[in-house]
C-alpha cells in the first residue's frame, strides 16, 4: 500500500518530480488512476504525479483527470512503461464507455 509519505515521494521521483500532464513542478499530487472505488490498487503501477494548482487560469491536471479519463489515456500513453496491464485496460475500458455513452446520446 503506497499511503505514506515517504511512498509518495517515491512516485513523484519515479515522475521526476514534474506533473505527467503539464511538466510543472510544483503543487504536485499522487493520482491514482484507476480509481478504489473501481477496485484500483494503492500501488506505484496505478499512481500518476499531477499538479493540483493550474497555472496563469488553467485548470489543473489533477482536475481534468476528474472530468476527463481522456486526459489521463492521453498522458498515459506518454509514460505507458509505468503502468500495469490491469491500469491501463480500465482506463482504456473507462474511455471506450464513455465514448459510447456520449455517441448513444447523440
Amino acid at each position: 500500500m503506497t499511503d505514506s509519505r515517504q511512498d509518495k515521494l517515491k512516485i513523484v521521483q519515479r515522475d521526476g518530480f514534474r506533473c505527467l500532464g503539464c511538466g510543472q513542478s510544483s503543487f504536485l499530487s499522487v493520482h491514482e488512476v484507476q480509481y478504489r472505488s473501481a477496485g484500483g490498487k494503492c500501488q506505484p503501477t496505478n499512481q500518476a504525479t499531477l499538479c493540483t494548482l493550474g497555472r496563469y487560469g488553467v485548470e489543473s491536471c489533477h482536475s481534468k483527470a476528474h472530468k476527463d479519463p481522456h486526459f489521463v489515456l492521453e498522458t498515459m500513453k506518454k509514460h505507458k512503461d509505468r503502468w500495469s496491464k490491469k491500469t491501463w485496460a480500465w482506463i482504456k475500458k473507462r474511455c471506450d464507455y464513455l465514448d459510447y455513452k456520449k455517441e448513444s446520446e447523440i
